[in-house]
Parts: structure tokens; sequence; C-alpha cells
């Protein structure tokens, strides 16, 4: 699986990795790992968790040690809530970090009306403590039973494709990472806060999918269909929004928006190709094609996908107003009792990759704006500080 910047050894690519449910948190566990472990490292460091080693330690530290002696000087003290400290942090203490920021800012509650709503929490940081005002971020409402029952044809049709698309499906098992990496210059090696940032939306957008899916408790395709027959395990998590729908979205969206952010003042060394829209286009059908592979595989409809794009769509706008303090985020709400019991998922009628956001013209009657615009309010110097360094690196 290709890892987005938090690292096999530190254990935290749990929390970004198969788009399924113990991975938000999984983050939070990752200490156990986070050292060296076995084999050699890039610096030279390596074999720690060696018996061999830890004696060999004990017995340089005696021979060379000598008596105590009081230091003579102090390290100076570092900032306290400082955003320069995160460079001194494992990837994985920064994963962490980064989660805290984005999860402690969004709340979940069910409507009056039935509907399941995400909120995110605008903090007013004048008062001790800070007081919260709630902001409609997403919001939905489930399909049908007639409509899930009706769409199972269309997943009985998709099966035609398995053939073609099995090696996709099977890589794609643990998310679209190293899809969308095919397409803009990802490498550890060159883009390590980029793929830092992308694991934190991969995660946040996990974080909020499953609190969705938990309350919505849409039953999955195969439940409909003794003929549906998938050719990988159908998650025990519920259907609607689409997992990897939800993730892939907040993904591109999020890397389609810091490709294209514009660099000022003009430098020779910066990138320009990136203003051409059709690296968007890529990156949109990239996460589509990932998505519609899951209504291939037979695990999910296409009103299931339809919901987790525009979903993802959502999460990854608001990540974007979120890390660059300097944009405002659209609440969507998505309509399950309005999708077409034959209708397919187009990811064209949710975005415009020209116009980084909705097309022109009449948009689906099940996706509908949820009010007005909000602003992120209090920023964060960490998240601001993480999508500075991830735009630095397409300089």
């Amino acid at each position: 699986m290709f890892d987005f910047g938090i690292g096999p050894a530190s254990g935290a690519s749990g929390a970004s990795g198969a788009s399924g449910a113990s991975g938000a948190s999984g983050a939070s566990g990752a200490s156990g790992a986070s050292g060296a472990s076995a084999g050699i490292l890039a610096n030279g460091l390596g074999g720690y968790d060696s018996p061999l080693l830890t004696d060999a330690l004990t017995l340089s530290r005696d021979g060379i040690a000598g008596s105590w002696r009081a230091p003579t000087a102090t390290p100076t003290p570092l900032t306290q809530e400082s955003k320069n400290n995160l460079e001194l942090w494992g990837a994985w203490v920064r994963a962490v970090v980064f989660d805290f920021e984005l999860f402690s800012r969004v709340g979940f509650s069910q409507r009056a009306d039935g509907s399941m709503a995400i909120w995110h929490l605008q903090r007013d940081e004048t008062t001790d403590p800070p007081t919260p005002t709630y902001k409609s971020l997403a919001r939905f409402v489930r399909p049908s039973v007639a409509t899930f029952a009706a769409q199972a044809r269309l997943v009985y049709n998709y099966a035609d494709l398995r053939g073609d698309r099995a090696a996709e499906i099977q890589s794609e098992l643990g998310g679209g990472q190293a899809f969308l990496a095919s397409i803009a210059y990802l490498n550890p090696d060159r883009t390590r806060w980029t793929l830092e940032l992308l694991g934190a939306a991969q995660r946040f957008a996990t974080f909020v999918e499953m609190r969705v899916k938990h309350a919505l408790a849409c039953r999955r395709v195969i439940e409909y269909s003794s003929q549906i027959q998938p050719v990988i395990l159908t998650p025990t998590h519920a259907a609607l929004p689409s997992g990897h729908a939800t993730e892939t979205f907040t993904m591109a969206v999020v890397l389609w928006n810091l490709l294209r952010q514009p660099a000022a003042p003009p430098a020779p060394h910066v990138t320009t190709q990136y203003q051409d829209p059709r690296w968007g286009l890529q990156l949109m059908r990239c996460a589509a094609r990932v998505a519609i592979n899951r209504i291939v595989a037979g695990v999910h409809t296409p009103v299931d996908t339809a919901a987790g794009a525009l979903l993802g769509l959502t999460l990854g706008n608001y990540l974007v107003a979120r890390l660059r303090q300097d944009a405002n985020f659209q609440p969507w709400f998505f309509d399950g009792t309005k999708f077409g019991a034959d209708e397919d998922f187009d990811w064209t009628l949710l975005y415009n990759p020209t116009q980084m956001g909705p097309p022109a013209g009449p948009l689906p009657n099940w996706a509908l704006t949820d009010g007005a615009v909000s602003t992120v309010g209090a920023a964060s110097d960490v998240l601001k500080y993480l999508w500075d360094t991830a735009a630095a690196e397409w300089s």
C-alpha cells in the first residue's frame, strides 16, 4: 500500500489505511511502533528492538559514562504551543496532533426532521473558555428500501466489469492513495508533507463517514439479492455513504487545491503547469473510478457512491478552508429520498475541476446546499503550517 507520509514503522498507517472502521482512531495507538523498528533505517540507526543491542548499549554506557557530574548548561526551553515544534516530532506524533485539530471541531446530531447532521464547531476564543457555535457542514437522509432494492440490479450489471477491474479492486482495498500518486508527483522522499496532509485528510474523512454510516444504518447490497456475489469480503459497517468515495474525493479535492494554489509573487521556480484544469480532471476521474470499482466489486450501490462523493467533495473543500485559513465552506445536504431507483452515479453532476466547485446549471435534486456559506472561525496555526509546508513542496 502507498503510505501517505506516516510510514510503516510508525504504526499510524492504520489510521490512513483501509477505508474501514478503526482507522481514524488508530493513529493514537501508533506510539508502540514509532521507534526505529527492525532493520537499518536511512539514518543508520536500527535494531533497537534487539536484545543483543540492548545488552551492548548497557555495557557501552557502563564503560564510558563515568561518575555523575552535574550539567553545566541546560537546553533552551521550547516555545509553548508553537507550530515550529512540529519539525521536532515524529511523523506519527504530528498525525495525532493534526487529527486532534480536525476532529475536535466537528460534531454530530440527529435533527428534528430525522436527518443526520455533521456540524462544524466555530469557536470564539475571545471568551475563556472558548464559546462554540454550531454551523452546518453536511446533512443526510437515507434512501428508501425500495430504492436500494432497485439499485441492486445496477450492481448486478456492473459485475460484467469484474474481469477487467479485478487488479484495481484488490489494489484499492486500502484506498486510492497510490492511484492519486500516479497523477501528481508524490514520493515520500520528495513530498513528505503533502503525503502527511493527504493522510490527515483521509483519516478525517474516515472519522466523519463512519459516524454517518452508523447513524443511517443502510444495509449492504449483498443483503438485497443472492445474485450480487461480491468478489471481495463485504465490510462490516453500513453501506451509505461509500467510504472509498468519501475518502478519495476528499483527498482529490485537497490535492487539486494544493497543486493549483496561486504563487504570489510569481517566481521562476514556481510550477505553472498545475494551472491547467486537466490535472484536476484526472484527479476527479481517478476518485470516481476508485469509487465505481466498489460497485463493480459488489459492495456498494450507485446511491451509496453518490452520497460518498458529495460528502467527500464537501469535506475536501471544508478541509481546504480549515488548512488555508483564508476561505469559507459551503454545507451540503444529501436527500436520499430523491435519488432515482435506476439512477447511476455521475460525479460530473457535482463538481467542475475548472471552477473548483459545483458545475454551472442545475444540480441533481438530491444534492442541495444546506444554508449559507460559513467561515471556519478561529485559526489553527498547526493546520496552516501543514498546508504551507506541503504547498512549498510544489514550488
